[in-house]
C-alpha cells in the first residue's frame, strides 16, 4: 500500500503515487471494496491494474482506492476526504454492490450511522473512544472483572433477553442511543434479522444509494471531475462459482441478497438509480471467475477493467489501447 490508501503497481513507489497526486492530470480513481483492492490477487492482476495496461500510452492512471469492507458510503467519504486534500481525479469510478447489501443487513443503526463492522469489537467494556477520556486508559479492572465467571454468567443472562425479533430494526444513535448487545446480535445472526425486515432494508438501500448518486452527481459538477458510478456482479449469485454450493443457495440469507441485488437492478434499470449495472459482465465468461465465494481472479478483474473502460468516454488524450 502507497500514500493515501493506493495498492501499488509493480514497479510503483510512494514518490510516484505521490506525484500523479499532485499533478491533478488525467487521474481515474477507483473507489471500491476489496473487490476494487484486489483482495487475494496479486498487484499485476488487480481491476485497477489492467485498466493501466489498458491505457498505457495514452498519459492517464487509474489510482486503486479499494478499502477493505467499504461500501459507498464509506467510498464517498473517502473521496471527500482526497478532495479536502487537495487532490483533482478527472474521473471518479465507483464498483459497490456486494458490501452494501451485507453490510445493510449487519447493523439496525440508521444507514447514515451504521458499524464499519470489520472493525467492530464487541465485550470491550466501553466505546473505543470517548471525546474528554484519557486514551490510554484501559480499564484493566474492569477488564479483568468481565473475565471472571459470574460476571459472564450474568452477561450470557443479559445476552439471552435480545432477541433477534425484537430489536429495533430501525435505530437512531443519536436519539435513542447505542446498545453493543443489540450491535452484536444484528452481526452474528444477520440473517434472521434480514428475513424478518427484508421490505424495510431494501427500502433503506434504494434511499441509501439514491442519496448517494444525488451527492455523488453535485460533487463531481463542483469539482469538475466525471462520476462513473457501477453495481458490480455479486459471486455468491453466480451459478458458476464453485464455492457456492447447494447448501450455502439453501441457508439463511441467501434469498435476501438474491431478492436484494434483484431490487437494486430494478431500480437501475427504471432509471431510479444512476448507475450502470455490470453485474453480468462476467456470467458468459470461461474459466476461473472467483478466489472465493465474494471476490474475482485476475481473469475476471481484466475483464471487469474491460468492461468499465468500455463505458468510460475517452478523448483522444484518453485512447485506450486495443491491444491490451
Amino acid at each position: 500500500m502507497g500514500p493515501e490508501g493506493v495498492r501499488l503497481e509493480p514497479g510503483w513507489s510512494d514518490d510516484f503515487v505521490r506525484q500523479r497526486l499532485k499533478s491533478g492530470t488525467q487521474l481515474i480513481f477507483v473507489m471500491g471494496g476489496s473487490t476494487v483492492l484486489g483482495h487475494g490477487v496479486g498487484a499485476d492482476h488487480t481491476i485497477s491494474y489492467h485498466m493501466n495496461e489498458a491505457l498505457h500510452g495514452s498519459g492517464a492512471t487509474a489510482l486503486n482506492f479499494g478499502s477493505q469492507a467499504y461500501d459507498q458510503h464509506l467510498d464517498i467519504e473517502k473521496l471527500v476526504y482526497l478532495l479536502r486534500e487537495g487532490f483533482r481525479p478527472n474521473r471518479v469510478v465507483f464498483l459497490n454492490g456486494w458490501n452494501d447489501i451485507l453490510g445493510m443487513a449487519r447493523s439496525n443503526l440508521r444507514a447514515q450511522d451504521k458499524l464499519v463492522y470489520h472493525g467492530f469489537a464487541t465485550n470491550r467494556g466501553e466505546i473505543a473512544f470517548t471525546p474528554g477520556d484519557r486514551v490510554d486508559d484501559r480499564k484493566h479492572l474492569r477488564l479483568f472483572l468481565e473475565s471472571l465467571p459470574a460476571y459472564r454468567l450474568l452477561d450470557s443472562f443479559k445476552r439471552r433477553s435480545i432477541h433477534v425479533d425484537r430489536i429495533l430494526a430501525e435505530r437512531d444513535a443519536f436519539t435513542q442511543g447505542f446498545n453493543f448487545y443489540e450491535a452484536e446480535l444484528v452481526f452474528s445472526h444477520w440473517a434472521d434479522f434480514a428475513d424478518r425486515h427484508q421490505e424495510l432494508l431494501k427500502a433503506r438501500m434504494i434511499d441509501s444509494f439514491a442519496a448517494n448518486l444525488a451527492f455523488l452527481q453535485d460533487l463531481s459538477k463542483g469539482f469538475g471531475f466525471e462520476l462513473h458510478a457501477f453495481y458490480q456482479p455479486i459471486g455468491l449469485l453466480d451459478p458458476d462459482n464453485p464455492f457456492v454450493g447447494d447448501q450455502a443457495r439453501a441457508a439463511r440469507g441467501y434469498a435476501y441478497v438474491k431478492e436484494m441485488d434483484g431490487v437494486i437492478r430494478q431500480n437501475i434499470a427504471s432509471g431510479r438509480l444512476p448507475m450502470t449495472d455490470i453485474s453480468q459482465a462476467l456470467r458468459n465468461m470461461r474459466g476461473a471467475k472467483f478466489i472465493d465465494v465474494a471476490h474475482y481472479s485476475p481473469m475476471a478483474n481484466k475483464a471487469l477493467a474491460r468492461e468499465i473502460l468500455g463505458y468510460v468516454m475517452v478523448d483522444a488524450a484518453f485512447t485506450v489501447d486495443p491491444k491490451q
